[in-house]
């Protein structure tokens, strides 16, 4: 290769590494950000994954997939520790949480279940939630609340391709409330940090806000702006809000907290 063909080829790999240039093709930010190489591929499950959950003490994490089944990792090694089976169809959705005192894996499925397993007792499953009428989307543990707010830790929430959600109670199996409001499939649900609010969102292109302190939960704000299905949804916490208001503008962040 000649002098000019090795300086051409160094200037365009300049031009596209540098945020400097000014004939760069890749305008995003984050491309110039150096990026490690990952710290572990793992690799065992046989179809897609749909969901990994990182435990909040251990360094476990469980990977869901349509394999129908459960695997749980030393994300620090990088092994596989165990492989959990149960569910009968593909596990969309996995989650670490409970009560006071003692931290479960809840799971979810097209099988139209939910299961609780217990990591004190070599992931023993130790309780079957049934209730859905269609595939089970997203289960989330509902935080320990404030003063005032319903959860002690032992409740979760759900939701399902049968357009609602509903509220478990995680020591006894019972569904102690059904949702209802989406007019299609619910993708997913996430907890407000008190445990107060539970965010939903679904192929009905909304996305709800339910006030779930109170004896008779309802939708506290129905959002709208998407214009196709929506994936999944989550609540920011209060220390982002300075720095998610200049995306928004005053009025759009004041309404939204």
């Amino acid at each position: 290769m000649d002098l000019e063909s090795r300086m051409s080829a160094m200037q365009a790999e300049l031009d596209n590494a540098t945020p400097t240039s000014l004939s760069k093709r890749n305008k995003d930010p984050a491309s110039w950000i150096p990026t490690a190489p990952a710290r572990h591929a793992l690799e065992s499950h046989r179809d897609t994954i749909n969901s990994v959950a990182f435990h909040p003490i251990f360094s476990s994490v469980a990977s869901a997939s349509d394999d129908c089944t459960i695997k749980i990792w030393d994300w620090e090694l990088g092994e596989l520790e165990r492989t959990i089976k149960g569910h009968t169809r593909a596990v969309v959705d996995v989650d670490f949480g409970g009560p006071r005192g003692g931290i479960l894996l809840a799971s979810c499925s097209s099988d139209l279940s939910i299961k609780l397993w217990d990591p004190s007792n070599e992931y023993k499953n130790i309780r079957t939630l049934v209730g859905h009428d269609h595939s089970v989307s997203a289960v989330r543990f509902i935080p320990l609340g404030a003063s005032g707010a319903p959860s002690s830790g032992n409740l979760l929430a759900s939701a399902s391709r049968d357009k609602s959600l509903k509220i478990w109670d995680a020591n006894t199996g019972y569904c102690l409330r059904t949702l209802q409001g989406h007019t299609a499939w619910v993708r997913d649900v996430f907890p407000s940090p008190d445990g107060r609010f539970l965010l939903s969102t679904g192929d009905d292109s909304t996305a709800r806000l339910w006030d779930i302190s109170v004896s008779n939960p309802e939708t506290k704000v129905t959002m709208f702006g998407h214009d196709h299905f929506n994936e999944c949804c989550a609540i920011a916490p209060s220390t982002s809000y300075q720095y998610l208001s200049p995306l928004t503008g005053p009025e759009k962040a004041s309404t939204c907290e």
